[in-house]
């Protein structure tokens, strides 16, 4: 029997994968991030999914905009953009406003400095300084020279600051530990002609992704221009979404796009790359209307390396965890109950160098709101996250197939004080989970729901609701009963519980089977 094991249970063993075709695979994984368990400690399941982390809240703009990005300096500061205005924030999450960006734009704002003065860049033909010491604001960068031209994004290797003049395939960088130029400082991406829509700094090297090729550029120390094209490597992948570039460690993350056609997610390996999208979710990109606005940002906590790519006009989130490998959808919910991509489009993290408290920030892609984000918080600043998990496949060579009940492995009620206080839902157990009919309703009680379909994820029942799931049910039975008869069932939990909550499974009663 495909999916089940001879005792019953039901592993999850991956992340999100609804196939193309549902007889495939019909696996939603929304705001939960599977964990591997060692298996060394002989633990009794494999995987277990846990929520992804909350937003607390720790500051709101004094003019709420669009959010444009959040960086955190060299030397500690955190600067934000929120529409036109850049601002410092301080160690108790006062503003103070810099200054404004010509341009009151949607495009994102990128931003790097030399340990003396940082420059933020956001695509248009101007870029601006920030004397980082005082947080003096100087405002655009006059460049004599005519060098300078603007830059899709800014980073820094060894004393350059550096950047692409946007629309050819030109790049340029600064002279050394200055915001100046030299008009002999410009260089070609040369093994094609096609223009460089991105760029980042990696391990000391300078990865040009161009729209359909890509190369890798080293400081050789060369006169005029001090970078030079690393000999024998070539990129045969260029990147469809200037923003979707986001870097970790040793590694880079882009939405790539290449001569051949539709796009994939790319990481690097060495000098090479890997696609990491699996092709479910490769397919559901070539229904998008389009993915050149995609945004990206990495984040590393509890062990977990996330990058993390939104889809505006989609208005969908994606998340990649580096050491599982797998993906998971990232949602928020809004005043009706209806699902949107995940408040949080940019990251930085703030150390107490300047006084700040280690803190992962993110920044709301609507409002410019800074939030922590936090494992020991269970809602979006106030807002239920909302979990949900579709199982594998329940077949018996496609005859009818009855089980009696369906019990899900799902750690519940297990901080205490929690799950008592009134909850807010967005009438969540209605048949998609995401109606949009609002306005959001008042539950006492965190729920658990169940739903089942008999024809392998095309069609759902009515959600079954369990409640029981608050502070002191920890092992509570989560058992549905009479579920009726089906050729491939699925089942599938959903829930919204401020409080921790864990699930690594379910088990099936006995089974029947007939023609």
């Amino acid at each position: 029997m495909r999916g089940v094991l001879q005792d019953g249970a039901i592993p999850l063993t991956s992340g999100a994968y609804a196939a193309r075709g549902l007889i495939a695979d019909a696996q939603r994984c929304i705001n939960l991030i599977p964990e591997l368990n060692p298996q060394e400690t002989n633990p009794p399941a494999t995987v277990t999914h846990y929520p992804r982390p909350g937003n607390r809240a720790l500051s709101v703009c004094p003019v709420p905009s669009k959010g444009r990005g959040v960086f955190t300096s060299s030397q500690g500061q955190l600067y934000v953009v929120v529409g036109q205005n850049v601002y410092y924030v301080d160690g108790n999450w006062v503003w103070n406003l810099l200054g404004q960006l010509a341009l009151n734009a949607l495009t994102p704002v990128a931003f790097s400095d030399n340990g003396i003065d940082g420059v933020f860049v956001d695509g248009s033909n101007q870029g601006y300084s920030v004397t980082l010491a005082t947080n003096t604001w100087n405002g655009p960068i006059v460049d004599a020279t005519g060098t300078f031209v603007g830059s899709t994004n800014v980073d820094y290797i060894d004393t350059f600051l550096l950047f692409n003049m946007p629309g050819t395939n030109q790049i340029t960088c600064s002279l050394g530990l200055q915001v100046a130029f030299n008009a002999l400082q410009v260089a070609a991406k040369s093994s094609r002609p096609d223009p460089v829509v991105a760029h980042a700094a990696n391990l000391r090297q300078w990865w040009l992704l161009g729209s359909l090729y890509s190369e890798v550029w080293y400081l050789s120390g060369a006169v005029p221009f001090p970078f030079e094209e690393w000999p024998n490597v070539h990129i045969p992948y260029g990147c469809a979404a200037p923003y979707s570039l986001a870097r970790t460690d040793s590694n880079l993350f882009w939405l790539s796009r290449n001569k051949d056609g539709e796009c994939i997610v790319l990481m690097n390996k060495g000098y090479g790359v890997e696609a990491i999208t699996t092709r479910a979710l490769e397919y559901r990109f070539t229904k998008f209307p389009t993915v050149q606005d995609a945004i990206g940002y990495v984040y590393q906590q509890g062990g977990h390396t996330i990058y993390v790519i939104h889809f505006p006009t989609t208005d969908e989130s994606w998340g990649f965890d580096l050491s599982t490998r797998q993906w998971h959808q990232r949602v928020s919910i809004d005043n009706n109950g209806k699902f949107h991509r995940e408040k949080v489009a940019f990251h930085t993290f703030v150390s107490d160098k300047n006084g700040y408290p280690d803190t992962n920030v993110g920044q709301d892609w609507a409002t410019g709101q800074l939030y922590a984000i936090d494992e020991t918080v269970f809602t979006d600043n106030g807002f239920p996250i909302p979990c949900i998990r579709s199982f594998p496949h329940v077949m018996g060579e496609l005859k009818y197939v009855t089980n009696s009940a369906f019990v899900a492995d799902m750690s519940t009620g297990n901080e205490a004080g929690t799950g008592e206080i009134p909850n807010l839902t967005g009438d969540p157990w209605n048949a998609g989970f995401n109606g949009g009919f609002g306005p959001l309703m008042q539950d006492n009680i965190p729920l658990v729901a169940f739903r089942l379909s008999r024809d392998g994820g095309a069609s759902w029942g009515n959600h079954r609701v369990k409640s029981m799931v608050s502070a002191g049910h920890y092992r509570s039975m989560l058992r549905w009963r009479g579920l009726g008869m089906g050729r491939d069932l699925v089942g599938e939990v959903s829930w919204a519980a401020p409080m921790p909550t864990a699930l690594q499974g379910a088990y099936i009663e006995p089974l029947k089977h007939s023609a």
